[in-house]
């Protein structure tokens, strides 16, 4: 397991349409679990004040250090800025989760779909060609309705939360719909002594939250039934947490096809809150565990502070890489390990 040692600050080299730029003033790259779309930007100064004719809103691009893709997306947002010092360009925008946000699910209503099915019925549309979907996890949807004015990633996340798997995008620009993996070993190790002695993070904090965590979550729902099984007027599963005081939640969902996929939601609620419960915030310098492997959603890491009496391993749940002619750093955000979405 590595201690992250500093390793030479690499800038991002953007690629669009062909064009590659990599000397920036400053630079951001998200990627988080639960924020939908992760997103970029990027800023330079422009010494002849002309935009570069290959720039174009929408456009694909692709973020990469040292030749390791961190983000792949499209350009949303394109501004010129004119100031006494001169001109200055800043790109944005969001990997491919962005149109999935912002668009509408095509309306349907099916019966007898896989979740492989259903997710590819969703977002072929809107272009998304390459799905990874852990079927093994999966159950038969006896019938799927997306409603008007859903938005295509509310259809997919509503669709794998009843599969107990989640949605999210690699950097390469899959759709991945699994759950985590906790079976990996950490990646790195995060040191904050009160000697200084070995210490590898800038800066560290930790928050304690009980807001999201429930001591019982009772989910409700009904069964509409088909021509193969008859409709369930109501359908009820509850799920408990027993080390969290008494903070009961009743929750009421659409149709659901059967308990199973009602008693998922409601573990996630429980998991959710078990995985906030605990937030360790971390900024470390540069953008590598360890030359070769980026910082990334789902690794894990172990963490000793001696300031919090903390020695144990965390499961990073979002980064952001940020930089420019100031330096490089990353800010972590970790929570509880092997318990959101864990079987």
């Amino acid at each position: 397991m590595n201690t992250v040692t500093t390793i030479r600050d690499v800038c991002p080299t953007l690629c669009v349409a062909g064009h590659m730029h990599r000397d920036w003033l400053r630079y951001s790259v998200d990627s988080g679990f639960f924020t939908p779309a992760d997103g970029w930007s990027v800023s330079l100064g422009l010494p002849d004040g002309k935009l570069p004719s290959w720039l174009a809103l929408w456009a694909e691009v692709e973020l990469a250090f040292d030749g390791i893709v961190a983000l792949t997306g499209r350009i949303d947002h394109i501004r010129h800025s004119v100031n006494t010092k001169g001109h200055s360009l800043e790109l944005a925008g969001r990997d491919k989760a962005g149109i999935l946000l912002d668009c509408s699910a095509p309306i349907f209503v099916t019966q007898q779909i896989t979740l492989p099915e259903l997710i590819a019925t969703v977002v072929r549309p809107l272009g998304i060609d390459t799905i990874d979907v852990d079927t093994l996890s999966t159950l038969l949807f006896q019938k799927s309705t997306v409603e008007p004015g859903m938005t295509a990633w509310e259809a997919i996340q509503d669709a794998a939360s009843a599969n107990g798997l989640w949605p999210w995008f690699t950097p390469d620009g899959t759709l991945k719909i699994a759950r985590p993996d906790y079976s990996k070993a950490p990646v790195a190790c995060l040191n904050l002594r009160c000697s200084g002695v070995g210490n590898n993070v800038l800066e560290l904090s930790v928050t304690y939250d009980i807001s999201k965590q429930y001591s019982t979550v009772t989910a409700l729902s009904q069964s509409q039934g088909n021509e193969i099984s008859q409709a369930i007027p109501i359908l009820k599963s509850v799920a408990t947490d027993s080390d969290t005081p008494s903070r009961p939640l009743v929750l009421r969902k659409g149709h659901i096809d059967n308990t199973q996929f009602l008693t998922n939601i409601a573990e996630n609620i429980i998991h959710e809150g078990k995985l906030c419960s605990v937030t360790v915030m971390a900024k470390v310098q540069g953008h590598f565990v360890e030359p070769g492997v980026l910082w990334e959603p789902g690794q894990r890491v172990t963490i000793f502070s001696e300031p919090h009496e903390i020695d144990e391993t965390f499961f990073l749940t979002k980064r952001t890489f940020i930089g420019g002619r100031f330096g490089t750093f990353t800010l972590l955000k970790l929570q509880q390990d092997n318990v959101w979405l864990s079987t």
